[in-house]
């Protein structure tokens, strides 16, 4: 509704705008043409209202125009009579507000995460800004954002709001980048085979040798060692496990800057390497996420636990991809372990109790030649693995030549494995070697 000047009354006119009028309109019957002297506003003539809609929007302050014309409601109504209308307001427009979720978070280095704004009045514009250390990715200048954490430290990311109005608000969020680093991985869980070896580098040990140096019983001789987190490690040991066994990894995870994140969670995704072009996700290992707890000085510790290890022998070099995440939603990746796993038919013979190591002791042998080190595991893990996938593979032919008998009985190749053997759509089927 505009607002008006009361008919009847004499000036000055005193009334209120509020911001968004577009005109004023004159009470009373009859009237004649009306014009606007000054104020810069246009107005047309023979129309009872004066039209704000212009060039010259109203502003909060106080206004005088001069209107010329024909008023009714008077003791005198004169033609040309010039009557001024001062005392004009205009309200101050409502401020316009905006608000930033999260308003504070932790960003792994190089890691990302969108934020939100929301503002009012609505239907308004928004710009995003950020301070050294963040980085923008993408549009700045929609109600959501990204962000990358760039460089460590804590760093401020701003939104502008501009309402239809023309007001503006201003939010901010505060984003603390902190680095995280990987320096070992301690293999645990039930069914873990204990392991000796003689050299750092387990696999240059002699095969008769019988190893002095235990392998993976505390986070001092964990099987993968990285202590500067360089991503070169100094210690890369296998694990061993009875078949079906559940592991567990213990991962030490530092955080720099030190007492600046309070709880965070780890997941890992375990990679076999098939050739130098293909890697695929290990089928065998699958570690549910955890939460880090600890934190003295920076260094956290996260313990992992897998799904059960398979009922056959495994031999395999796996690569273990880690990631962070601080709002247990988005993980940026931090680190990458390698590890070789075993899985054997029954726990080694290192128990004075075992039937086995008594009856050897009767006859002079000594325990020291039981010692069950890495290179011996990795020796008959290797052996029996491809003794079992060569079994798989007669299995699948035998299967295969059954099946072709079944179906072709009087076929005379039916009976001749030589011809099956050089059948190509067999092989394609990969059922034979």
């Amino acid at each position: 509704m505009p607002s008006e000047i009361p008919a009847g009354t004499m000036p000055p006119y005193e009334f209120i705008l509020g911001v968004g009028t577009d005109d004023i309109a004159i009470q009373g019957a009859s009237l004649g043409p009306l014009f606007v002297m000054n104020g810069g506003w246009t107005q047309s003539e023979g129309s009872s209202t004066i039209d704000f809609s212009s060039s010259m929007p109203l502003q909060p302050g106080g206004y005088c125009i001069d209107l010329w014309g024909v008023v009714p409601g008077y003791e005198l109504e004169m033609q040309g009579v010039e009557l001024e209308a001062c005392g004009i307001e205009v309200d101050s427009p409502p401020p316009a507000g905006v608000s930033v979720s999260p308003s504070s978070l932790t960003l792994a280095l190089n890691g990302s995460q969108s934020l939100s704004a929301s503002g009012t009045p609505s239907g308004g514009t928004y710009s995003w800004s950020a301070a050294s250390g963040v980085t923008i990715v993408g549009s700045a200048n929609s109600s959501s954002v990204t962000i990358q954490g760039s460089s460590i430290g804590t760093a401020t990311v701003s939104v502008t709001y501009t309402a239809p109005n023309g007001q503006v608000g201003v939010a901010s969020a505060t984003v603390n980048v902190v680095k995280v680093m990987l320096t070992s991985v301690l293999w645990g869980g039930s069914g873990k085979q204990a392991m000796f070896k003689s050299y750092t580098d387990w696999t240059t040990d002699p095969l008769a040798t019988a190893g002095t140096t235990a392998i993976g019983t505390s986070s001092s001789n964990a099987e993968y060692q990285d202590p500067n987190a360089t991503g070169s490690p100094t210690v890369v040991d296998p694990v061993a496990y009875v078949m079906g066994s559940v592991p567990t990894m213990t991962a030490t995870v530092l955080v720099s800057p030190t007492n600046t994140v309070q709880k965070f969670w780890v997941q890992v995704n375990a990679i076999y390497v098939v050739n130098p072009n293909l890697s695929i996700t290990y089928p065998y290992l699958s570690f549910a996420p955890a939460t880090a707890s600890g934190g003295t000085s920076g260094k956290w510790a996260v313990q992992l636990t897998s799904t059960a290890l398979p009922s056959q022998i495994i031999n395999d070099r796996v690569y273990f991809d880690w990631s962070v995440s601080f709002d247990g939603v988005n993980y940026t990746p931090f680190g990458q372990s390698v590890t070789t796993v075993f899985t054997i038919y029954r726990a080694s013979l290192n128990s004075s109790s075992d039937y086995w190591v008594n009856s050897l002791s009767l006859v002079g042998l000594t325990s020291q030649l039981l010692t069950v080190t890495a290179d011996r595991i990795n020796y008959a893990t290797g052996v029996l693995s491809r003794i079992a996938r060569r079994t798989t593979r007669r299995a699948a032919f035998r299967r295969t030549k059954q099946l072709w008998t079944q179906s072709c009985p009087s076929s005379p190749r039916s009976r001749d494995s030589t011809s099956i053997k050089r059948t190509p759509s067999l092989r394609s089927l990969g059922t034979i070697g």
